[in-house]
Formats: C-alpha cells, structure tokens, sequence
C-alpha cells in the first residue's frame, strides 16, 4: 500500500508591529488607518504558544512533513533577542518531534549584529534581506525616521552577515 507524500507549510508570522524605517510608500504607517497602534508592539509568548499548538494540529490534519515559518513584521530585528531565541525554541520544541521545522527572516538587516547572527546560526534561521536596488533608488524611498537613506546600514548589515560565512 503507498501513502501519500508528506506536504509542506509556508507560515508567514508578524513578530513585530512596528519598523525601525520610515518607507515613504509604506501602505500601513503613511495611510489614514491607525488600528496599528492599539496592537501589540511585539508578538506575545502566549500568541507564539498558541501558534505552535495550532500548527502541532496542522502538522497531523495535514499530514505535514516540514513547516517553513517566515519570520516578519515591521521589523522582526526589533524584537528582543531573549524572546527571540525562546520563541524559535519553542516552536521546536513542540514542532520537532512531528514535523521539520525550519525557520526564515525577513529583515532590512540595519540591525544586524554578532549577537543575531549567533542566535540564527543556533536556530538554523535562513535570512532575508530588503533592498530596493541601487543607493539611488533605495534612498529615494527607505528612509529612516531622520529621513536619511538606508542603503549604507543595509550594506552594512550584509557585510558583517557575509564575513561569518566567508571565513
């Protein structure tokens, strides 16, 4: 008798609720709605408790074999790094035992430090990184709350991302 292939999940996840740019095309912060700002700055332990228990169900009602969660925001990078590291061990904790889980970022990579880059070669975290293309372009748009570019800190955190792997 063949069972059936083991299936996939993509969960894209809202770590965090604010972001440390001001895009000037930014659909949620430059618009008339403002619900964003009664909403938790930061994902809770319980809502990233109750995902995992959620995706523990998907796991068996799917028959999953590998949960991708895709970690986002705002700025996922904002979140403290102790939460970080307890909600990515949390997730693997219950998860594991069942499914593969892998993880991924989605970050402007401004906060970029020696510090993230050893929590997301601990978690196994691929990482993504924003970039509207050249320093022109990029500037023209992405900009901090001083409204000065963000290419340069960009460039800079792929830099010191790149020389841990380059080594």
């Amino acid at each position: 008798m063949q069972t059936s292939p083991k299936r996939s999940l993509t969960v894209v996840l809202k770590t965090v609720e604010r972001f440390n740019i001001n895009c000037t095309y930014c659909y949620i912060f430059k618009q008339s709605d403002s619900s964003w700002k009664k909403r938790p700055i930061y994902i809770t332990h319980e809502a990233v408790k109750q995902t995992a228990k959620f995706l523990k169900q998907a796991v068996s009602d799917l028959n999953l074999g590998q949960i991708l969660i895709v970690f986002h925001g705002g700025e996922p990078m904002m979140q403290r790094q102790r939460d970080f590291d307890a909600m990515c061990s949390e997730f693997r904790t219950l998860l594991e035992p069942e499914v593969e889980c892998n993880f991924s970022i989605q970050t402007n990579a401004m906060l970029m430090s020696q510090s993230w880059i050893k929590l997301f070669q601990k978690h196994r975290v691929s990482v993504s990184i924003s970039l509207d293309g050249t320093k022109k372009n990029n500037d023209k748009h992405r900009v901090d709350h001083q409204n000065k570019g963000t290419y340069d800190k960009v460039i800079q955190g792929i830099k010191l991302l790149q020389s841990e792997f380059n080594d």
